[in-house]
């Protein structure tokens, strides 16, 4: 099996540190590709078949993310939104995070077409990949349809923020309060947030937001196609342009009306959180 490059031989562009790709991984499709043709109206085209089965997504032509489904071994399992990271080598940097405390599941892997990558697990069990692509990285999205913000929730940020420092990110605290806002950042950019899980009886996980152009549609779009709404646009939680979601399979995401508010005192966030200091 061959998966797409992320970009065109020529290219050679690497943007280390930085999130460039987040793939979907499902245990079955039927449901999953209606719900994101419906909602988002992206073209989604399978590329290979077989007891794995992989899809391109794409807003307007431009490739934008992966959908991975690996078969039907754990029926029980929900889906989730993987973020991959650029790195040098894979290989020493799946060391390193090991080190500080991770795991590897699998260890590293040849994705034929695309470069070498690894699944990783934080210490608070949090998921997400890191990739060295063969011709290079894709610039930022930022389109209507596009994924826009990456935040990680999790049982500890401030606990965690040590083993991130693997990745070359800094955890700043946007406010003094007992549960902050944190930016993730990587040479002083920042690459996303961090924040206390909101979502009760979950483990740790990383949650992309995608760009939508009118917050009240989307939102009834997701739930005609199948999805879950779990936080309808409020003003307690990210001035009322966010609505926290999911998709068929449960995996979680959120969409974005306007730019991405990074405020530290969202009421809903902090009454949510199981944190008996918030």
């Amino acid at each position: 099996m061959t998966f797409p490059a992320l970009e065109a031989e020529d290219q050679e562009v690497y943007h280390q540190g930085s999130i460039v790709r987040r793939e979907l991984i499902v245990h079955e499709t039927e449901r999953i590709i209606p719900f994101y043709q419906e909602v988002f109206g992206w073209k989604i085209d399978p590329i290979f078949d077989g007891e794995n089965s992989y899809y391109l997504v794409r807003n307007n032509e431009r490739p934008i993310a992966g959908i991975w489904s690996i078969g039907k071994k754990d029926p029980s399992s929900g889906g989730e939104w993987i973020p991959f990271v650029s790195v040098e080598n894979v290989s020493a940097s799946a060391d390193r995070l090991r080190i500080m405390g991770g795991s590897t599941p699998g260890d590293v892997f040849d994705m034929k077409g695309r470069g070498k990558a690894a699944i990783v697990r934080d210490p608070q069990e949090a998921m997400f990949g890191i990739l060295r692509a063969d011709h290079g990285d894709p610039e930022p999205q930022e389109g209507i349809g596009e994924f826009v913000w990456t935040e990680l929730w999790a049982e500890d940020p401030a606990a965690v923020s040590r083993f991130y420092s693997g990745l070359g990110y800094e955890l700043e605290a946007q406010s003094k309060k007992l549960n902050p806002y944190y930016l993730l950042k990587n040479r002083g950019e920042r690459i996303g947030g961090a924040i206390k899980n909101p979502m009760l009886e979950t483990r740790s996980f990383w949650v992309s937001y995608i760009s939508v152009d009118n917050i009240a549609v989307a939102v009834e779009k997701v739930k005609l196609a199948g999805g879950t709404v779990y936080l309808e646009p409020t003003e307690k939680f990210r001035d009322g342009r966010t609505a926290i979601c999911a998709d068929p399979s449960g995996a979680p995401f959120l969409l974005q009306q306007g730019s991405v508010s990074l405020k530290t005192d969202d009421t809903w966030h902090r009454n949510q959180a199981a944190c008996e200091d918030c």
